[in-house]
């Protein structure tokens, strides 16, 4: 196994092997992932965790590393040094690299091998395939596209999801939609972020200002008559569009002014902004995110299952871990809502 402390500096490794299959393998890795490559340049700089890269077995790993707090008693908090197999960034893809249609015998035992070769404690996130007994992390949902324009996949709903449809566009019919240059990304739309991000239970990566102002991806303010309500993040990465981050209070009373829109509303009508840029847009596959299980089921989005996997060189916490799985697993949102007249 190969690791290095920058992809720039895999890549020049690949390119500089010797001819063969596993450098051809490779080679179509770092192609077909491009725009991963390029985002994982940028979090080296914007987000440094001590990112690595492996070959390992025909597959790229990407792990970066955070403490994390498992046990509180009283002000003591006891905290380990885990290494993650994924992206620094709180989006659902896998922190692994495959070549298409290789012939991958058991994806599964190369990733539970892969884990072997870290010491201390290693957690393998968002994965598509089931490592270890069905053990899930949150699930991801997406929405599948096959409308030419908004109002046709409006059109499309059952009733009752249509009614909840049109009346929050009605709630949300003066808001303002606005596209912004990164660089106009500022304090107060850093703010709305940071009140997302403080709301969640699982606060695994906090992105830095600097994250949004380079980051090369669509930004949109929100805003009533008065004040910013509200912004979203949307990069296509392998020509998927996929809903990065966000902001927004939660608490109507933080905005300086009493929001026209609850942000219920709000909500609804950021999720629904995004399905109609992604149609408008031609893209078949909009990844909406791991949260908000019920709001975006009931827009249409699928729940697709992610994995988890936990290995650790110390035999006590490996103990642990198999014994108390529900410690880390989530289960499944698990309801399916007939959003269609027709099945698509």
């Amino acid at each position: 196994m190969k690791s290095f402390n920058r992809i720039s500096t895999l890549e020049d490794y690949v390119f500089q092997m010797e001819a063969g299959l596993e450098r051809e393998v490779y080679l179509s890795i770092l192609k077909e992932n491009h725009d991963e490559i390029d985002l994982l340049n940028l979090l080296e700089k914007t987000n440094p965790s001590e990112q690595k890269y492996h070959l390992f077995k025909d597959v790229i790993f990407i792990t970066f590393k955070q403490k994390k707090s498992y046990y509180s008693l009283g002000k003591l908090n006891l905290s380990i040094c885990i290494t993650f197999v994924g992206f620094p960034l709180s989006i659902s893809k896998k922190g692994y690299l495959i070549k298409e249609n290789h012939n991958y015998a058991n994806l599964a035992q190369i990733i539970k091998d892969f884990t072997k070769t870290q010491n201390g404690t290693i957690v393998v996130l968002n994965s598509d395939i089931d490592i270890h007994k069905g053990y899930l992390t949150e699930s991801t949902f997406s929405f599948y596209s096959h409308f030419s324009h908004f109002e046709e996949y409006v059109n499309a709903t059952r009733s009752n999801y249509h009614k909840k449809i049109r009346q929050s566009l009605e709630k949300g019919k003066d808001l303002i939609f606005e596209e912004i240059s990164p660089d106009e990304f500022n304090d107060e739309h850093y703010d709305l972020y940071l009140s997302v991000h403080n709301r969640v239970d699982q606060k695994l990566i906090t992105m830095p200002i600097s994250y949004f102002k380079e980051c090369k991806a669509l930004l949109i303010e929100i805003r009533d008559d008065q004040q910013l309500l509200a912004f979203i993040q949307l990069k296509e990465i392998s020509g998927v569009l996929y809903f990065i981050l966000g902001g927004f209070r939660k608490d109507e009373e933080g905005y300086t002014h009493k929001p026209t829109i609850s942000h219920i509303d709000l909500y609804y009508n950021m999720l629904l902004y995004i399905i109609k840029y992604g149609i408008e847009h031609d893209y078949k596959k909009i990844v909406l995110g791991q949260t908000a299980a019920e709001s975006k089921s009931k827009l249409g989005a699928k729940e697709e299952l992610s994995y988890i996997y936990i290995n650790s060189s110390n035999p006590l916490f490996r103990l642990f871990f198999s014994l108390f799985p529900k410690v880390y697993s989530f289960e499944s949102y698990g309801v399916v809502h007939k959003v269609f007249k027709e099945v698509y």
